[in-house]
């Protein structure tokens, strides 16, 4: 999944240039979320009807249908053949598996690819920790939902993302908003609305208003896929969406055994703190942005006091002369 997710990430900014780079991996990230909303309507349904076995078979459909799609698609970024006569060697494997990990060296970017790779840490662990405590909180009483109800309202969840990536992602690039206010306004959604969701903790306020009030939280995600993408070279994309994909599965995979292990423990005292932590994470990709920002404004400063002193000292120089 992870190397699919990859190859039409790497295509999408093969065939987009810098100025649509955004709004291109927004597409992207809301056929995600349309995945997500057309399973999570079907997988309670199907569950229901057929049991495990029936889901996990119609999976195994689709997954045959894409490896046929993806056969029909053309490469989009020229690249040299490998010479067949190569033969297969294992300094030839570890050469490409640390090639990604190159990045952090060579990059002159490199101070601004780490902030938002740390950002990207936090975004993606604050969306996972949002199914995980949902998923949680909807199976214990007093709601108890079964698999259909949870797609139910999972899909209401993923729909109101989808209208955030496709309506108000495109009027934000309208008004020419950069990368990082993009990911600061998606990351602050996140803190206020889980914040008020651990203030205001009840049934009502967490299935009805967090649903629709988090209608930015996604706009994170593609604004920092978009970013990344113009530090590095054509050629070094893959390796920059490696890394990503590397972060996606580790973040995800902490915060779902986090929440599953620490909200027992919560729920017993006041499952409130649960969602004042994921507000706490939320904080992280705000001050990232913040501190981007601010080093930024600092290097330009240096720069222009530095252009400054050497025009003076051209002008003493003329005037000795």
């Amino acid at each position: 999944h992870a190397v699919i997710n990859l190859g039409v990430a790497a295509m999408s900014m093969d065939l987009s240039s810098e100025k649509y780079r955004t709004l291109r991996m927004g597409v992207f990230e809301g056929c995600l979320l349309l995945g997500s909303i057309v399973s999570s309507f079907l997988s309670g349904v199907i569950i229901d009807s057929m049991g495990f076995l029936g889901t996990f078979a119609f999976v195994v459909l689709i997954w045959s249908l894409t490896i046929c799609y993806v056969k029909c698609i053309p490469e989009s970024l020229n690249i040299s053949k490998v010479n067949r006569r190569d033969k297969f060697n294992m300094k030839h494997v570890f050469v490409q598996a640390v090639t990604p990990l190159r990045l952090f060296k060579f990059n002159k970017n490199r101070v601004r690819f780490i902030f938002f790779l740390i950002a990207y840490i936090f975004v993606i662990e604050d969306l996972s920790s949002l199914r995980s405590v949902f998923s949680l909180y909807v199976l214990a009483p007093p709601i108890c939902w079964g698999p259909q109800y949870q797609g139910y309202f999972f899909g209401l969840l993923y729909s109101t993302r989808l209208i955030g990536v496709y309506l108000i992602l495109p009027l934000l690039l309208l008004c020419h908003v950069p990368d990082t206010v993009l990911l600061f306004i998606g990351a602050l959604d996140c803190a206020v609305v889980f914040g008020l969701a651990g203030v205001y903790y009840s049934m009502w306020w967490l299935l009805g208003v967090v649903p629709v009030s988090g209608l930015l939280a996604s706009l994170g995600v593609p604004s920092i896929r978009s970013g990344l993408s113009k530090l590095v070279q054509p050629t070094e994309q893959a390796s920059m969406l490696t890394i990503l994909e590397l972060v996606n599965t580790v973040s995800t995979l902490a915060s779902t055994l986090f929440f599953n292990a620490i909200y027992p423990t919560l729920r017993q005292s006041n499952a409130a703190y649960s969602f004042y932590m994921i507000s706490f994470t939320s904080i992280v990709p705000c001050s990232a942005v913040v501190l981007l920002m601010g080093y930024e404004y600092w290097k330009r400063h240096k720069k222009s006091a530095k252009d400054v002193e050497e025009r003076s000292l051209l002008r003493s120089h003329v005037a000795i002369n």
